[in-house]
C-alpha cells in the first residue's frame, strides 16, 4: 500500500502527501521502475524526489509534474496493489 502525510502546518506543500508517498515507496531503490519510466517523466519526478536526478532547467508545469506522478503510479500498480479492500 501507498502512503502519504500531510500536516496542517505544510499546507503551501501541496505535493507534500506524493513526495512522502513516493519516497515510502522507495522508487529510487528500483532500477527496473526506474528503466521503465520515460526520462522525461523521471526528470519531472526529481522535482519532487530530487534522489532522481537534476530536474528539468524549465519552471514546473504542473500537469506534466501530475502526469509524470500518474505514470510512476501505473508502474507502481504493475508491481503490486496500491489500495487495500
Amino acid at each position: 500500500m501507498l502512503t502519504g502525510r500531510t500536516y496542517e502546518s505544510e499546507q503551501i506543500l501541496a505535493f507534500g502527501p506524493w513526495v512522502d508517498a513516493l519516497r515510502a515507496a522507495r522508487i529510487t531503490a528500483d532500477p527496473r521502475l526506474l528503466e521503465r519510466l520515460e526520462p522525461t517523466w523521471r526528470a519531472e519526478l526529481s522535482r519532487l524526489v530530487p534522489e532522481l536526478g537534476a530536474p528539468p532547467p524549465a519552471p514546473v508545469e504542473t500537469r506534466r509534474l501530475f502526469d509524470a506522478v500518474v505514470a510512476v503510479l501505473g508502474h507502481l500498480t504493475a508491481r503490486e496493489p496500491l489500495a487495500g479492500r
